[in-house]
């Protein structure tokens, strides 16, 4: 499937799309044997997407997005692997069946797995969670010579010969085309709370820094805007487990976040904040 990605005066690079894995190795291949460029991209949340034209020597676009294929998903075992044009969100509510998810959480959700992993995109979770590198156990892929490549596998622990899936990590699209993931999955967290606090620009950095000190165990730590001028910080910190714990965590934190810092479970919106991570 080809889709356009400009019309004007100038001749245009139409985005392929591919069906199917096979689909993508071939088209890779007609490529190398051309010795035409390709730009590689999922949805596009961490890039652009300008018309490109051949005149302006534009590489060839190939989107992952329609490899949707789920491969395994065994709760029993911690893993779950299915093809590169799944989106976060989708592979989140996939695992939500079985109460299961996964420890990244990008920017945006509509982020595709292998630009996940093309980006090095973790999101919040990845100061107090790990990021793709703890996550990720395998990969598959298109290279350079239009090989269908596999490292790693199903299992937490298989390490033999050079870890080519964590060489994948944040490779932007110049080692291979991402047509594959298996990631190591994780249990909901139990009761899921957070403590927010609206800040300014200097304070949330020096926050964060508390925190970190005093090893507190959070889930995440956040900051987004919470100004149209930029200059204010609504900063969260989530935790969980059983109220004992959490109300030990609360604490701890109200210390640092003081009075003014207020407390949502999952689920929960302030009506200052109704949108709320």
């Amino acid at each position: 499937m080809t889709r356009t990605v400009a019309e004007n005066a100038a001749p245009t690079v139409s985005e392929f799309v591919p069906q199917s894995v096979e689909q993508a190795r071939e088209w890779v291949l007609e490529r190398i044997s051309l010795e035409q460029s390709i730009r590689i991209h999922g949805n596009g949340t961490s890039g652009h997407s300008d018309p490109i034209s051949l005149e302006e020597g534009g590489c060839f676009p190939v989107s992952s997005q329609d490899l949707k294929t789920i491969h395994f998903f065994d709760p029993d075992d911690l893993v779950a692997g299915m093809q590169a044009g799944q989106t976060a969100a989708e592979m989140q509510q996939l695992l939500a069946q079985k109460k299961m998810q996964l420890m990244v959480n990008p920017w945006y959700p509509d982020s595709t797995l292998g630009g996940m992993v093309s980006a090095n995109i973790s999101g919040p979770n990845r100061m107090n969670m790990g990021g793709l590198r703890d996550s990720l156990i395998g990969i598959e892929y298109i290279n350079g010579r239009g090989e269908l490549v596999k490292a790693g596998g199903k299992v937490v622990k298989n390490v033999t010969g050079y870890d080519l899936t964590r060489m994948m990590i944040g490779h932007l699209g110049g080692l291979g085309l991402i047509t594959s993931v298996n990631f190591k999955i994780q249990p909901f967290v139990i009761d899921p709370h957070a403590l927010f606090l609206e800040t300014d620009l200097q304070n949330w950095q020096n926050a964060v820094g508390l925190l970190q000190s005093r090893r507190i165990p959070l889930d995440w730590i956040q900051a987004v805007s919470a100004s149209a001028e930029g200059n204010r910080i609504l900063l969260g910190a989530g935790f969980s487990g059983n109220p004992e714990r959490r109300s030990r965590i609360a604490n701890e934190l109200q210390d640092v976040f003081g009075e003014k810092s207020f407390m949502l479970a999952d689920g929960d919106d302030s009506p200052e904040w109704p949108c709320l991570p």
